[in-house]
């Protein structure tokens, strides 16, 4: 692994780390680490209810309106991300 992506993945598993210990709402919780020569694997506590690609897929959210998506959806992903700014924590990578 490249210097530069190793450093990253270290800083990203520290901040994970230190955000286990914090146990937010809406925050999955990195489980552990593990590393061989070219790969770090994360492992990450499982979440109910699948993704959101699946759930709107398979009607869970369609067709119930926009104001339903947004209070079970953009609500909630809205406030976690308040509460890790309010950390100093930027998300890039929201799924």
């Amino acid at each position: 692994m490249q210097q530069r992506h190793h450093l990253n993945v270290a800083r990203e598993v520290a901040i994970l780390t230190w955000l286990r210990a914090l146990r937010l709402p809406g925050v999955v919780r990195l489980l552990g680490t593990s590393e061989c020569s070219n790969n770090v694997y994360l492992t990450f506590e499982a979440c109910e209810g699948g993704d959101l690609f699946t759930r709107m897929r398979g009607g869970g959210c369609l067709g119930r309106g926009e104001a339903a998506i947004c209070q079970e959806v953009i609500g909630p992903l809205l406030s976690v991300l308040a509460d890790l700014h309010s950390l100093n924590i930027v998300h890039r990578d929201i799924k």
